[in-house]
């Protein structure tokens, strides 16, 4: 009987690693709904975060563009 319980435990054991990784891939990859406004002169964000500066820059790709740099935390969506 001890033997039984003992084997559960293990298999209960290798269950629970893989269960936590895929809950958290689940969390990490959601995609949340979120209603899009429509109107002119709005500026949408591509990403959640805090802003943490909004800068002109002089791109030697583009030219003269608006750098907005976000803080983004993987836990809040």
């Amino acid at each position: 009987m001890v033997g039984y319980f003992l084997e559960f435990s293990i298999l209960l054991d290798s269950a629970a690693i893989p269960g936590l990784l895929l809950l958290f891939c689940l969390n990490f990859f959601r995609d949340p709904k979120r209603e899009i406004p429509k109107g002119k002169g709005i500026l949408v964000s591509p990403a959640d975060g805090k802003i943490l500066q909004i800068k002109s820059v002089d791109d030697p790709d583009i030219g003269k563009a608006n750098l907005v740099s976000i803080f983004l935390n993987v836990f809040n969506v």
